[in-house]
């Protein structure tokens, strides 16, 4: 049972049973010169399933966290870079954050002429070098969040091969024709493409559900997931598979990095937690995310296009001493970034803005 003001949370495993077709919300017109891209699903595309399971909005989610059969795998930080050609051999690193130079200038730098402005960024990532593309085991995250075992500088090739997925999915090419919804007839000139993603052997997705009363028992079920047809194997999970690594014991000098393991679907990108002495030092954003959203009962009239931070992305924070950077970590590890008011955003507690806390 779940006593008044506390809040549950249980675990719901969902395997995909075909390919994925989630759209980004970005115009299309069927045609013959016409492609309808897949993106991976956002957190909201999971929403719609935990509603169904559950019978209705629980209080929030957390996740999806993908699995690769029972490893749980992350999207790359973006400080994780490839340097040299593939010619002469390709290297990891993991890039420092070091103190920027006064005359250095960033798009993320406030105008100085405006009226309380937030302060320059003090750090920023130093060298050069493509960003990883692929995912993260648990077990290399741990390493990452510790900073110790995954610190600055080369990365060991035979760590990383342990740690490391080149993908989850891959491009699978779909065609379709529209037809008219009274007679079923083919339309002229509606043939289309759709770029589908086909999810490789072994993948399935973990995401917590937190209920403020208690929730009803579930059992094994089929859903759809995404786009019209796509559908899912939906599982209770138990509290073990909880997917996130544990946040290192303390923060040196009040030094936090916040890693997104999910998009983030903040007002502003330079974020600051909300009521802590907390000051952005450094952000580390591999541009911006589309997020589209529609009710399945009448997307013409629902559908939403929004602009994330996107998983990966890091903000590098500094408290005013390490045991309140230690508090703050031990309330919102493995949990939605604080300070987003549902009240603006119905769905930024559909698993948008979760994350994971290490040291910098």
């Amino acid at each position: 049972m779940t006593a008044a003001g506390q809040i549950a949370r249980t675990w719901l495993s969902v395997e995909p049973l075909d390919s994925l077709m989630v759209r980004d919300g970005r115009r299309f017109a069927a045609g013959d010169a016409s492609v309808a891209a897949g993106v991976a699903p956002a957190p909201s595309t999971f929403g719609g399933v935990v509603t169904c399971v559950y019978g209705g909005e629980v209080d929030r989610i957390v996740g999806p966290v993908a699995h690769l059969y029972d490893t749980p795998m992350f999207p790359m930080p973006v400080d994780l870079v490839e340097t040299g050609d593939l010619a002469r051999g390709r290297r990891l690193s993991r890039l420092p954050l070091l103190p920027r130079p006064e005359h250095e200038i960033s798009d993320l730098d406030p105008d100085p002429a405006e009226q309380g402005a937030p302060p320059r960024l003090s750090h920023a990532l130093a060298g050069e070098g493509d960003p990883v593309s692929g995912w993260l085991s648990g077990e290399g995250m741990a390493a990452w969040l510790s900073l110790d075992a995954l610190p600055p500088g080369e990365i060991d090739t035979e760590a990383w091969a342990r740690w490391a997925e080149a993908a989850l999915w891959h491009p699978e090419p779909h065609v379709g024709i529209a037809r008219d919804a009274a007679s079923g007839r083919v339309l002229d000139g509606m043939f289309y493409r759709a770029g589908h993603l086909r999810p490789v052997e072994g993948l399935r997705f973990v995401l917590g559900c937190d209920h403020r009363t208690p929730p009803r028992d579930i059992a094994a079920t089929v859903l759809p997931l995404g786009g019209r047809s796509r559908m899912a194997s939906v599982t209770p999970a138990t509290a073990a598979a909880a997917p996130f690594p544990t946040a290192p014991e303390d923060f040196p000098g009040g030094r936090l990095v916040v890693y997104l393991a999910t998009p983030a679907l903040v007002p502003q990108v330079r974020w600051v937690p909300p009521g802590t002495s907390a000051r952005l030092c450094g952000l580390a954003v591999a541009g911006s995310q589309a997020v589209a959203t529609a009710s399945p009962e009448d997307p013409g009239t629902t559908s939403r296009l929004m602009w994330a931070v996107p998983a990966g992305s890091l903000y590098y924070l500094r408290f005013d001493s390490a045991s309140e950077a230690k508090d703050w970590a031990d309330r919102f590890h493995g949990g939605l970034l604080p300070g987003l008011p549902r009240s603006e955003n119905p769905i930024v507690t559909a698993g948008f803005g979760t994350c994971l806390t290490g040291r910098w």
